[in-house]
């Protein structure tokens, strides 16, 4: 299939485009993502709520456990209870087969040893996060 359709946005595309993720015209997909630091992410791909065209539930995924854990997330800022909603998530994600990941992609940064205070980036949003913190080792 074209990636042009696989990937053309709700508007882009109809419940007749083939394998179209955003009508959830597929049998299975499989494709790369990306997670996010961000404990909030899950919401927007697998809340009951975020179905298209309102959001990216591409997959169609309602479960209530998954939704009620996302709502919590969504809904505190206290820290205890986003880890507390997030192992939730985790845990009926693995027990009910949300998905089924086939790798997880690392990022490889390198730099010389003469670089200092270079840090990984905890984000995909590239290596240079921290640029203004670098400096030469003597």
């Amino acid at each position: 299939m074209s990636p042009a359709d696989i990937f053309a946005d709700y508007n882009e595309s109809t419940r007749e485009t083939p394998c179209a993720l955003a009508h959830s015209n597929f049998d299975i997909a499989e494709h790369a993502f990306s997670s996010s630091f961000d404990p909030l992410q899950p919401y927007f791909t697998y809340h009951s709520s975020q179905l298209e065209p309102n959001g990216g539930n591409d997959a169609f995924i309602k479960n209530a456990e998954v939704d009620a854990a996302l709502q919590t997330v969504k809904d505190t800022v206290d820290f205890a209870e986003i880890r507390d909603a997030m192992a939730t998530f985790q845990e009926v994600y693995a027990r009910d087969i949300i998905e089924i990941p086939l790798y997880y992609r690392k990022q490889v940064e390198l730099h010389s040893p003469k670089l200092g205070n270079f840090f990984a980036n905890p984000t995909q949003a590239g290596l240079t996060w921290n640029a203004v913190d670098w400096f030469l080792k003597g």
